[in-house]
């Protein structure tokens, strides 16, 4: 499997645990979150800026993250058959990506880029490891949010899918 080359060559920027906790609370992502929660969860993540067009992650790369937009937005796309380029959704601040490959390690079914100048907390895979094993009840509210959020995502597909088979 393929590391991602893009965010290999983007450094994190040197923000403070407090600059990320505030971004983070900033996201409203974790919203349910204390402040020494999100102090302590800062730690793990980095936090980079991207310009508008920066190619973040390549569809069938592999990128153990996670990806909370806090300021900017994401486009999430998808390459079709012929090669053309679907848009498949907009994330724009407090909005998550790479939830999935956080979990399973599978190479990205996406490209994300920068639709706009945007800063992104990222929580890479062996960072998320570590939250596991040092603050385990602190991953546990991390890994809720993930099972939410692809709750969601999932009962917007379930609903689509049904629109889509009761127009044919």
């Amino acid at each position: 499997m393929e590391q991602n080359k893009a965010l290999a060559k983007i450094l994190p920027d040197s923000a403070t645990v407090v600059d990320k906790a505030q971004a983070i609370d900033a996201s409203r992502w974790l919203r349910d979150c204390e402040w020494r929660q999100l102090e302590s969860l800062a730690v793990y993540f980095d936090q980079y800026h991207f310009p508008k067009d920066t190619i973040i992650i390549d569809e069938g790369s592999v990128s153990r993250l996670l990806g909370i937009v806090s300021a900017g937005a994401l486009l999430v796309e998808k390459e079709g058959a012929g090669g053309e380029r679907s848009s498949l959704a907009k994330l724009g601040r407090g909005r998550a990506m790479g939830e999935i490959s956080l979990i399973d390690g599978y190479p990205a079914s996406a490209s994300v880029r920068a639709g706009e100048d945007t800063t992104l907390l990222v929580l890479w895979g062996e960072r998320f490891e570590d939250l596991l094993k040092e603050k385990p009840a602190l991953a546990n509210v991390v890994l809720l949010k993930i099972a939410l959020t692809l709750s969601g995502r999932l009962r917007r597909t379930s609903g689509k899918l049904v629109d889509f088979l009761d127009a044919e």
